[in-house]
């Protein structure tokens, strides 16, 4: 059968070598790069520099990395850059360092805490009550126990996403309800109309951080991963908290 994303990521490679022998003895036309990047994608350029593979330079704007040649006559959209030697994505690992985080630094207190058994692997989330990914994140974390789990709220799929989550912050107890609701489909409580909630709050940190989707995974060594995944890649990142 034909390994499509090893098409895929084949075509990449040929194209950037096509830019990198085309832009090997230039320097970057950085107006020419911002104009092209804005006329092609609607987006401002944040900054331009070199990227790991000569001649080619990466493109920063405030929510994506592209890849392009000196003059900007040509530009890589969705490109993934992996190092051949260990299959490394090095375009995840830059988007990670750009949109990087200290866990410290983390508002827990604006976070549903959910502790399943001795609580010792730790995770922050960044979910929507309508996220389906997210109820089936929920269910595996559920199902493997033993995490300590901060969930912050955001409603990016629609008003209806904001109500659910106002509801399940200003209810009693907002980590079982959470649980129910996303385990379960139980129904809400009406919130108190006086309550206040953190969602703008978060939802400030979720662009600040670049977060896009939901489920997005917080680690305390500041790695992060984007989407639910299952529980053995669970289990690595957190053996590597422990290191």
């Amino acid at each position: 059968m034909l390994n499509l994303s090893f098409v895929r990521r084949a075509a990449i490679a040929v194209a950037i070598s096509v830019l990198s022998v085309k832009a090997a003895h230039a320097s970057p036309d950085l107006e020419a790069v911002k104009k092209s990047v804005k006329t092609v994608t609607k987006l401002d350029v944040v900054k331009i520099g070199p990227s790991k593979i000569a001649g080619l330079y990466e493109v920063q704007t405030e929510s994506q990395i592209f890849y392009t040649d000196a003059k900007g006559e040509y530009i890589l959209l969705g490109a993934q850059v992996f190092a051949t030697k260990d299959n490394a994505n090095y375009t995840e690992k830059r988007m990670n360092e750009l949109a990087g985080y200290k866990f410290a630094d983390l508002p827990l207190k604006d976070a549903i805490k959910i502790v399943r058994g001795n609580g010792k692997h730790v995770l922050v989330t960044f979910e929507d009550p309508n996220c389906g990914y997210c109820k089936r994140l929920t269910k595996t974390l559920d199902e493997m126990s033993d995490s300590t789990h901060y969930v912050f709220l955001v409603g990016m799929l629609g008003e209806d996403s904001t109500v659910k989550a106002k509801a399940i912050w200003c209810s009693e107890d907002p980590a079982k309800t959470w649980t129910d609701w996303m385990l379960n489909g139980k129904p809400l409580p009406s919130p108190a109309a006086e309550c206040e909630t953190p969602l703008t709050r978060n939802g400030a940190m979720a662009a600040k951080y670049r977060v896009h989707g939901t489920p997005s995974i917080f680690f305390p060594n500041g790695d992060r991963v984007p989407g639910a995944i299952p529980a053995d890649q669970l289990l690595k990142h957190f053996a590597k908290q422990a290191q």
